[in-house]
């Protein structure tokens, strides 16, 4: 999905296979030893283009990240009403967390990494607002849009808290509810998310 399967450079190698172990694994279970190994190629070589774990793993995250947001944007019209953003943002969790369990996990490592780690702290931050920045992208700060419904919040505090109630939501489905039971939590979601007043 994010990491092609032509013939890669040895970087797109190295990212590709980190990508593989670390949504696999996990962060604490993955090494630059194991990355080199299981993409074949010198621990040198990821030293050389990768200096630290860190930075490669940071070069991974934003290709992830980046790779979602774009997703997520050529989903999300400018002309869309609040209703439409909504449902599909709620359905590109839904599908997300349930069609790509490797990519959420590796989501939700990062987002758990974020914690004790400042520049995954930063990187997921900026994931999360660039995410909530699509979901509010055609709302107007300036009236009483359908994004600011009877003076309330703005459209970015509106689509922040949508963006967090539809990932805690995907979370609850990536930790292995039942496939109906993951459906109606994410369509009580999409009903309270439209219903409230925000």
């Amino acid at each position: 999905m994010f990491f092609t399967t032509h013939e890669q450079t040895t970087p797109e190698k190295i990212l590709g296979t980190a990508f593989q172990l670390l949504s696999s694994k996990g962060y604490a279970n993955v090494s630059l030893r194991s990355i080199a190994g299981k993409a074949g190629v010198a621990l040198g070589q990821v030293s050389y283009h990768y200096h630290t774990k860190e930075e490669l793993i940071s070069s991974v995250v934003r290709q992830v990240t980046d790779a979602c947001v774009e997703k997520l944007d050529a989903l999300i019209c400018e002309d869309m009403t609040r209703r439409e953003r909504l449902l599909t943002a709620a359905e590109y969790f839904r599908r997300l967390f349930t069609e790509n369990r490797d990519l959420a996990r590796f989501v939700v490592d990062f987002t758990g990494q974020a914690m004790w780690t400042a520049v995954y702290q930063k990187q997921m931050n900026a994931f999360f607002t660039r995410i909530s920045a699509v979901l509010a992208k055609g709302a107007s700060e300036d009236k009483n849009d359908d994004l600011r419904p009877n003076g309330g919040f703005s459209a970015a505090t509106a689509a922040k808290f949508a963006v967090a109630a539809l990932y805690g939501t995907a979370v609850e489905a990536l930790l292995g509810q039942r496939a109906e039971e993951t459906d109606r939590v994410f369509c009580y979601a999409e009903h309270v998310l439209l219903e409230t007043d925000i």
